[in-house]
Parts: structure tokens; sequence; C-alpha cells
């Protein structure tokens, strides 16, 4: 954007001069529109000088020197040219202070972007300790189950082991009534051959032998 045009006092005096002349109010806006340039602040300063050097109404005319009017309005001038330097000082400042903003915004992102990365790696290695987990407990339910099995399988074989174990001691005796039912089937057969023999003699006439087979 280019720097607003200068303008003098006598510029502006002319002009408001001019205003007065056509019956109109000589205000800094009539003034700066008629003119096409200048600052609002300048303008008003230069129409203040003018003012106060125009006499006034049922007054005598004041006049001024020309050395007074310049140095008045080189001390407009100065006054102008403080006030633009501080505000091009200020605005310099505002815009070092957007800068630093615009980096500062710049150096956040950054960083949002960088923990944004970090929470998502966190997340996806919770993820994964966590799907790890639920597989060892699974695992962990399984052999809880083999192991249960394996006890009752153990406790069963016990059982079974003990009850050989039992036969195993009853066997001397289970032997020893085996052999005395042998002993006694065998004189059972000795009284019963006896027994037929003494009934086929008495059977057969006195005297009569029977025949050797």
């Amino acid at each position: 954007m280019g720097r607003p045009a200068s303008i003098t006092y006598e510029q502006v005096a002319a002009v408001a001069e001019s205003l007065v002349a056509e019956g109109k109010r000589a205000s800094w806006r009539a003034v700066r529109e008629r003119i096409g340039s200048g600052t609002p602040y300048l303008v008003q300063e230069h129409l203040r000088t003018w003012e106060l050097a125009r006499p006034k109404p049922g007054a005598a005319a004041l006049e001024l020197s020309p050395a007074f009017l310049a140095a008045l309005n080189a001390e407009v001038e100065r006054q102008r040219a403080a006030a633009l330097g501080n505000v091009q000082a200020d605005l310099r400042e505002q815009q070092e202070r957007s800068v630093d903003l615009s980096n500062y915004a710049k150096s956040m992102e950054s960083d949002r972007d960088q923990l944004q990365a970090q929470v998502e790696t966190v997340t996806s290695e919770r993820d994964r300790l966590e799907g790890e987990l639920r597989a060892v407990r699974a695992e962990i339910e399984r052999l809880k189950a083999e192991v249960a099995g394996a006890s009752q399988a153990v406790e069963t074989a016990r059982i079974e082991l003990a009850k050989v174990q039992l036969q195993a001691e009853r066997l001397p005796g289970i032997e020893k009534e085996l052999n005395e039912l042998r002993r006694e089937n065998r004189e059972l057969l000795q009284r019963a051959t006896i027994a037929e023999t003494r009934l086929e003699e008495r059977r057969s006439p006195k005297g009569e032998k029977k025949p050797s087979p």
C-alpha cells in the first residue's frame, strides 16, 4: 500500500477559505476530500492552525508574521513526523510480534504433530500388549484344564493301583484256598470211587467176581 501524499498548510488553508466562501463548513473531512490526499491527522493539524490564524467574526483581524507562521508550520510538521514515527515504530513492533506469534504457532503445531504420533505409537503398543495378555491368559486356562485332567487321570490310576495292590496282597490266601479246594476235590473223587466200588460189590452175587476190565 502506497504512503499517503504529504500536504502543506497552504493547501489546507486555501481549501478551507474556498469552502467558507462557498458557505460551507470547513471540516477536516471536507478539506481532505477536496484536496484528495493527506492523512486525517495532518489535515486536522493544518486546519487547526488555519482556524487559529483566521480572524474571528466581530474581532479585529489578527496579523501573524510570516516568521511565526513558518515556525508554527515547522512545529506542526515536527509533531506530525514524531507521531508518524511512533505509529511506524508501533507497526514494526506489531509486525515483529505477529511474526513471533506465527513462529510460535508453527512450533506448537509441530509439537502437536509429534505428540499425536507418540500417542498413536503408544496406543498401538498398548493394543499389541493387550493382545499378548489375552493370549497368555488363554494359554494359562488351557494349561489349568490340562492339569485338572492330568490330576484326575493320576487319581484314577492311583485308585486302580490300590485295587491291584489289594488283589496282590490277597493272592497268597486265594492260592492257599485253591490248593485246599483241589485237595478236597481229590478226596471227594477218592471217596466217590470207593463208594462206587462198594456199591458194585453189593449188587453182584456172592462169590461172583466182577470181571476185570
